[in-house]
């Protein structure tokens, strides 16, 4: 599988396209960003985008195709963009499950990192729940175990 570095801006349209708040106004909210996706045919699978806000980490966005689901896409980027950051990785998340999975806990405390337009939106903490998650970097070496178990 090669997962290759692209553009951060050419991505805003394939996250949207694939459930992710992202748009062109929008945009990313850290330093030093990076994208890096699953091309296949010339076509995006999957996704990947990180960055730094002031000194923590952060895991921006990852997609993966409605229909290439399931193959383990998620799981390359995720460890592909965990081995490129030193340090606690956090990331806000409406899909729990994905990084508890992957050995990502729920931050405490850690709520002023969700944006102000999330907060207002009619459907926060209604039919929406995004919650900051960090995997320590105590926790990172589980992500490559699991492959042995």
């Amino acid at each position: 599988m090669l997962i290759e570095k692209v553009d951060s801006k050419n991505l805003i349209n394939f996250y949207s396209k694939n459930n992710l708040e992202i748009d062109s106004e929008h945009g990313y909210f850290g330093t030093n960003v990076e994208s890096f996706a699953i091309v296949e045919n010339e076509i995006i699978k999957g996704a990947v985008t990180i960055s730094k806000y002031g000194k923590k980490n952060i895991l921006e966005a990852i997609a993966v195709t409605e229909d290439s689901r399931g193959q383990g896409f998620g799981k390359e980027l995720l460890k592909f963009a965990v081995g490129k950051i030193d340090g606690s990785v956090y990331t806000i998340s409406k899909e729990h499950d994905f990084y508890l999975k992957h050995n990502f806990k729920f931050a405490k405390n850690m709520d002023d990192m969700i944006s102000g337009n999330c907060k207002v939106c009619t459907e926060y903490n209604k039919g929406c729940f995004p919650k900051v998650m960090v995997l320590k970097s105590t926790d990172r070496r589980k992500l490559w175990l699991e492959d042995t178990k």
